[in-house]
């Protein structure tokens, strides 16, 4: 499996300072059905490894992951569950922001997404809710990703992690530059999946 395929956490640093961001949307009930993921909407970065000067390693999502889940647990919310298509999403978001060297606010990326577009874009279907938190910093680890979402910020990440209405993440660490930027996308629906019966 190629290695950026398989990051979804976003973070960045502006002179020097952690920075955490969240936002949380309904889908809106009239939208209009997305197009197909294309190159340039969800699946370029996890194939160019261009897109990065390096990329971290697994183990730093599965660490932050294992944090937020047995945070959710002892505050008595079910741990969320992996999500191949909110992966996509939030492997997408990361690399985007490793490579603008900033993760925006609003949680627009450059192609001029916000998170429900960007997270159907890449195939996440039959939600009534969704939230995206991210971090960056230089060097950053989980632990710093995890104190910041749950002690420092005061921006709703906390509440975001330990949202009931949220039961399936993506998350992707993507690093350049020496900084590395966490992104966890959060939703309501664990997409199924589709085995292939064998041949």
């Amino acid at each position: 499996m190629n290695t950026i395929a398989r990051k979804v956490t976003a973070r960045i640093v502006v002179c020097a300072a952690a920075v955490g961001v969240i936002v949380g949307l309904a889908p809106a009930a009239s939208a209009a059905t997305p197009a197909a993921p294309t190159s340039t909407t969800c699946y370029t970065v996890w194939q160019k490894q261009q897109w990065l000067s390096s990329i971290r390693l697994d183990a730093d999502e599965q660490a932050t992951m294992k944090l937020i889940n047995d945070f959710r647990v002892r505050h008595g919310v079910p741990a969320l569950r992996a999500d191949s298509k909110l992966a996509m999403a939030a492997g997408w978001m990361s690399n985007d922001n490793a490579l603008r060297g900033v993760s925006p606010a609003d949680h627009i990326d450059s192609l001029g997404r916000t998170v429900v577009p960007r997270i159907e874009n890449c195939g996440y279907r039959g939600f009534t809710w969704a939230s995206e938190i991210n971090y960056f910093k230089p060097g950053g680890t989980p632990q710093d990703a995890f104190t910041w979402w749950t002690e420092i910020s005061k921006k709703g990440h906390r509440e975001a992690i330990l949202d009931p209405r949220v039961t399936a993440f993506g998350i992707s660490v993507a690093s350049k530059d020496g900084v590395n930027h966490y992104t966890i996308t959060m939703g309501s629906t664990v997409t199924p999946l589709r085995l292939r019966a064998p041949r």
